[in-house]
């Protein structure tokens, strides 16, 4: 039997390489921006200022796609309303 995968990463190093056309998971707390009371929605990375702070294509729930810049990821954006994470692995 295959080892236990360990899924928790526990730090930026240990994230994947963040890359125009990637997609990631967008979280804002204007529900205005991710639509229909979803808490998450999928965003497709347009800009990759670096591995923490992207821009991005976010595809709202019930609602027509928007561009969104500068977001930064989840570990360094703490306060902020917006944010994004890489999905976890199925």
């Amino acid at each position: 039997m295959p080892p236990a995968l360990n899924l928790e990463r526990k730090n930026m190093t240990d994230l994947p390489k963040a890359s125009v056309g990637r997609i990631v998971l967008f979280k804002s707390t204007n529900l205005d921006q991710v639509g229909n009371g979803a808490e998450e929605v999928p965003a497709i990375i347009t800009r990759a200022w670096s591995d923490t702070m992207l821009n991005l294509c976010v595809f709202r729930d019930a609602n027509a796609p928007l561009a969104v810049t500068s977001v930064g990821h989840e570990s360094i954006s703490q306060g902020s309303s917006l944010s994004w994470r890489w999905p976890p692995r199925v």
